[in-house]
């Protein structure tokens, strides 16, 4: 590609862009046609759209060869000269499943997938996307109830307090949420991690959050001269308030800047400002 475009640029010759004469289609044609010819086994087909970089070496130089354009142009036209009718529109359920199995085979080899398919790569990528993101949420949808019974409830506190060896007080030791779900009929891992932290590890080591507790707390974060960005809440949790989890402490800053108007348009030093002023 450099060496094509240097000699272009030595001769004097300015590279063109944008739309496709006729003289350049045909030349590119041409080249194709002559690379073909003296490769028996190959097809321009192959070597577009599904050949690997070894079988197509020196392919798209011959192809560019007289035409005064960068490679990566002649590439992409040739792309999309060459290309097939291909299939568009909606996705029947079997193409869906074959989608599905193509992937688990070839992996994200798109082109590959797509000339089996029939379709263009991008479209197929996008596709499963959001057959994947469709398929999971149908999952929880109907497997996973999302109220917690009272039974569940304690079902959870058990099993965690199990596995962490930690009978009463704040669990700080670093969880398998996955081997915690699998001791939870019809829970998730995700599940099983926000009911735990966001209900019942507040509930057992809830602080009394009064006046005196958040001045202290914006105090706290004050003396972090953080002008903006992430808050060190675990060395806060260490110095201030050792018994209560990140995430309490994190959901009582939030209550806390929700009373200054406008705070998602703020800093950090902002928001701490105006709690120091308002008092």
């Amino acid at each position: 590609c450099g060496k094509a475009k240097q000699d272009f640029q030595t001769a004097g010759v300015p590279l063109r862009k944008g739309q496709w004469t006729m003289e350049e289609i045909n030349l590119l044609q041409d080249n194709v046609n002559n690379y073909v010819a003296t490769h028996p086994g190959t097809s321009a087909s192959d070597l577009i759209f599904s050949a690997d970089r070894m079988k197509r070496k020196g392919f798209y130089l011959q192809a560019a060869e007289g035409i005064r354009r960068p490679l990566n142009n002649v590439y992409t036209f040739a792309k999309r000269h060459y290309a097939p009718a291909l299939k568009t529109g909606r996705y029947s359920a079997e193409e869906e499943d074959q989608l599905l199995a193509l992937y688990e085979k070839f992996g994200a080899r798109w082109t590959k997938i797509g000339a089996i398919m029939n379709r263009a790569p991008e479209p197929l990528c996008m596709k499963y996307r959001a057959l994947v993101d469709k398929r999971r949420v149908l999952k929880d949808t109907e497997e996973v109830k999302s109220h917690w019974a009272a039974e569940e409830a304690e079902l959870l506190t058990s099993v965690v307090r199990s596995i962490t060896g930690i009978e009463s007080g704040p669990v700080t030791k670093s969880l398998n949420w996955e081997t915690v779900a699998r001791r939870m009929p019809g829970r998730t891992a995700v599940q099983c991690r926000r009911h735990w932290f966001r209900v019942l590890a507040v509930q057992g080591e809830k602080v009394d959050w009064g006046t005196s507790e958040r001045i202290t707390m914006i105090r706290a974060i004050c003396e972090c001269r953080i002008l903006d960005g992430e808050i060190p809440w675990s060395d806060l949790r260490a110095k201030h308030w050792p018994d209560t989890p990140v995430t309490v402490l994190r959901n009582q800053w939030h209550d806390i800047r929700r009373h200054v108007p406008g705070h998602f348009n703020l800093t950090l030093a902002e928001v701490l400002s105006q709690l120091l002023t308002d008092g």
